[in-house]
């Protein structure tokens, strides 16, 4: 009921947060906050925290805490005040299991776009009170880094900051991206764009090429999954070509034995990236793509797929 309530759905004018509370106190009280990306529109932010409620109360249905982290969205609940509130009590990670080539010179220049990301939060953000701001490093001539983090709004600059400290302490590996989430705030980098809106987004600091490293470390990780990384706009042009002669003249072969080249794939279709939350657990193999649980939480892999069907955890707190 609490989350089904109009106040848990009030957001802003861009979407971002909101917060809901029920009872008169005590045991029978119950309070909810959710948050959106500082770049996504209204409509998507809602449609993501609906789905965020009704697979959260699946989940969780007799747990009295529990936080779900979405690709857009994030939503939690407890039976004690939570607005205003720093907490750093669950820290999730999730990591690209492919490794820099220089990890040393990549981490350092990681470690500085996250502290000037950091500097912009604790003055509030690029967006007002939205406490969101993004940051774009170049570590290279070819390569940048892109930084993303936001604060609830609620939290004063002091909590935020310190949430943020807590949410970098977890981005220790070379890997080419990583997602650092708390109940209280998210950090993320990539090697590509990923964030929509450019209203926080710094420019690209100039920085000179880093010295290679004396040594390549090794990969953290023995797990390889498919990676899809940005590539040069030449590169983008080439490879869709290739691809169109490669359909067509799959096509061609179809017709050859009356096979139509419209015939259905085993059902698939490519119109919609809106998997409901029983597709993604089977794709997924019931989440089974945990890597570990260290000293900062739990540590995952993920492949790159569109940030509207990305789902990433639910934690129900017994």
């Amino acid at each position: 009921m609490l989350l089904s309530s109009k106040n848990a759905t009030r957001a802003n004018r861009r979407g971002l947060f909101g917060s809901a509370s029920a009872g008169s106190g005590g045991d029978s009280a119950a309070y909810a906050l959710f948050m959106c990306g500082g770049d996504v529109l209204a409509r998507y932010c809602l449609a993501c925290v609906s789905d965020a409620r009704d697979n959260i109360m699946q989940l969780c249905p007799r747990q009295k805490t529990a936080y779900v982290w979405y690709d857009l969205c994030m939503l939690r609940y407890s039976d004690r005040p939570i607005v205003g509130r720093l907490d750093v009590s669950v820290h999730n990670i999730m990591y690209r299991p492919e490794n820099h080539s220089r990890p040393e010179a990549f981490m350092t220049w990681v470690g500085i776009s996250l502290a000037n990301l950091a500097n912009r939060l604790k003055d509030g953000g690029g967006g007002g009170s939205s406490k969101f701001a993004t940051r774009e490093t170049r570590f290279d001539s070819r390569e940048t880094i892109y930084t993303l983090g936001q604060c609830t709004p609620d939290l004063s600059n002091a909590d935020c900051e310190e949430c943020i400290t807590k949410a970098k302490q977890g981005l220790t590996a070379p890997a080419i991206g990583c997602r650092s989430m708390l109940p209280s705030c998210y950090v993320r980098y990539e090697m590509y764009p990923f964030y929509y809106n450019s209203l926080a987004a710094a420019p690209a600091a100039s920085v000179p090429p880093p010295p290679p490293p004396a040594h390549i470390l090794g990969s953290s990780s023995s797990s390889k999954v498919a990676i899809v990384a940005t590539i040069a706009p030449f590169c983008g042009v080439m490879f869709t070509i290739a691809i169109i002669c490669l359909v067509r003249t799959r096509r061609r072969a179809k017709q050859r034995n009356g096979i139509s080249p419209s015939a259905d794939v085993n059902g698939i279709s490519s119109e919609s990236c809106q998997y409901d939350f029983t597709t993604i657990q089977a794709i997924t193999n019931d989440f089974s793509c945990i890597i570990g649980q260290g000293g900062y939480g739990f540590v995952y892999k993920w492949l790159h797929v569109p940030r509207v069907c990305n789902a990433w955890r639910i934690f129900c707190e017994v």
